[in-house]
């Protein structure tokens, strides 16, 4: 299945950078849409560049860490529930 074109050309319509050695924030933007259609979660524009701005911020280098990164945020209840022991009081 075939990523929806619209969805893939808002995401990837703002005006990127591009630097020399770093990954084209646009590559980034068409694998997490790639890997949000393959699980069968909404793809909104918004969400993909919250993400791709994510991705580069935590300092990944490769496409290879686009899909772990991606489902880590995927599954909402698994990582909300996660991110809630961590932070509860001990």
């Amino acid at each position: 299945m075939s990523p929806p074109r619209a969805a893939l050309e808002a995401a990837t319509s703002r005006r990127m950078e591009r630097r020399e050695g770093f990954l084209n924030p646009r590559t980034i933007a068409r694998e997490v849409v790639c890997v949000l259609t393959r699980v069968g979660r909404e793809v909104r524009p918004a969400y993909v560049r919250r993400l791709v701005v994510r991705f580069v911020n935590d300092g990944y280098t490769t496409l290879r860490e686009v899909e772990p990164f991606v489902l880590s945020y995927a599954d909402p209840t698994g990582e909300t529930a996660v991110r809630n022991v961590m932070r509860s009081p001990r």
